[in-house]
């Protein structure tokens, strides 16, 4: 797959739909990836996961995770890789997705992990169209605190090796 020509074009809210919708995902997933400071290790992970919609959903919550501890973090990559992960769902099933419009969080259910991500400042997406089911008060049922091993994953990375590797840096 070339990730660096893969892009999505959301669905909007009806009120920004004559706005330009054609978005690259590779700059954004690369400068949130240099922002985490990520290793090539995890750049490769990153490449791998795009390729499907669990691996999308690993990865835009490993940058969520990441990201989050990191004051002035840009967060641009979540809308556009929440909506390649949608269209590849509908087409590999590898993932549900939920939108709770009250707590302005979408959810996405695999068959290993829930992941839980705030889309408030996304908000000229149009998450209900997007969404497999639309539920309000949607509760998740578990939070994915080991990110970066499950991203390691999709690069055929053993996470044990790894940390060792990174132990004898």
């Amino acid at each position: 797959m070339d990730v660096e020509s893969l892009s999505v074009s959301p669905k909007l809210k009806s009120e920004f739909d004559d706005a330009e919708t054609e978005i690259l995902l590779w700059p954004l997933v690369n400068n949130a990836l240099i922002a985490v400071n990520a290793d090539e290790v995890t750049y490769d992970a990153a490449r791998n996961a795009l390729a499907s919609s669990n691996g999308t959903a690993t990865l835009v919550n490993y940058l969520q995770n990441e990201g989050s501890r990191i004051k002035g973090m840009d967060f641009s990559f979540r809308a556009p890789l929440l909506c390649h992960l949608a269209a590849l769902a509908v087409e590999d099933n590898g993932c549900d997705t939920v939108y709770d419009p009250e707590q302005t969080m979408f959810f996405i259910e695999t068959d290993d992990a829930q992941y839980a991500l705030p889309v408030v400042k996304d908000y000229t997406v149009d998450w209900k169209s997007i969404a497999d089911d639309i539920e309000r008060d949607y509760e998740v049922v578990s939070d994915e605190v080991w990110a970066l091993d499950r991203l390691l994953a999709f690069a055929e990375i053993e996470v044990d090796a790894y940390r060792r590797q990174d132990d004898d840096i």
